[in-house]
């Protein structure tokens, strides 16, 4: 079996580059393996397939904004140090408390040694190691403490199909669980960023449990 065999062709104007206004009026796809059938529904009748003693589990990762968007520094004959174009810095695994695997864009010019410079230089980069997938090992410098001026000076991590330049000023808050307690994804576990709080009072009513 091959990756591309799951590869299907789907037209940019039925991707949603806006989430529904209320998170539980989003679609849902129903599969009936007795009956072998399917039917469109809406997330807020998820109550309506579920009985009680059914359990329903959760991940309760919280995402942090780990978009980091900077300038390289360049260094001039002179010596002087100047900004330069601008680069992403996208964290995807902590090696050490200020050591990151990470994807960069630009990345084929970004050789081990390079520097970044984000937030006016209360946080600075260095590649130290190019790795395999277009990773790149990367070590911080920060003025602070690393993780608070991350989540005040990073972006939301969006889906890649979602084309937008400028964060809007609710995506924080909707690529984010209602019930996301434990820092650390970089991609939000979208299945659950439907519920709603009263969505989950309904389940529990109906006896399902949650975990």
């Amino acid at each position: 079996m091959l990756v591309s065999d799951f590869d299907f062709e789907l037209p940019e104007h039925l991707i949603a580059q806006e989430p529904a206004a209320r998170r539980d009026r989003s679609r849902l796809l129903v599969l009936d393996r007795t009956r072998h059938t399917f039917a469109d529904s809406v997330f807020e009748r998820l109550p309506d397939y579920l009985q009680r003693g059914d359990v329903l589990v959760v991940n309760n990762t919280r995402v942090f904004p780990a978009r980091l968007i900077g300038r390289r520094e360049r260094v001039l004959p002179s010596g002087k140090t100047i900004l330069g174009g601008r680069v992403e810095v996208f964290l995807v695994s902590r090696q050490s408390p200020l050591v990151w695997e990470a994807l960069v864009r630009p990345g084929k010019s970004l050789l081990p040694g390079a520097r970044v410079e984000f937030a006016r230089g209360k946080l600075t980069a260095e590649v130290i190691e190019w790795r395999a997938m277009g990773r790149r090992l990367v070590r911080f410098e920060s003025d602070g403490d690393f993780d608070q001026l991350v989540d005040r000076i990073g972006r939301t991590p969006l889906p890649p199909y979602i084309k937008r330049d400028e964060e809007d000023r609710l995506d924080a808050e909707r690529y984010q669980t209602v019930y996301a307690r434990e820092r650390g994804a970089v991609a939000g576990p979208t299945a659950g960023l439907h519920f709603t709080r009263g969505l989950l009072d309904q389940l529990s009513a109906r006896g399902v449990e949650i975990v």
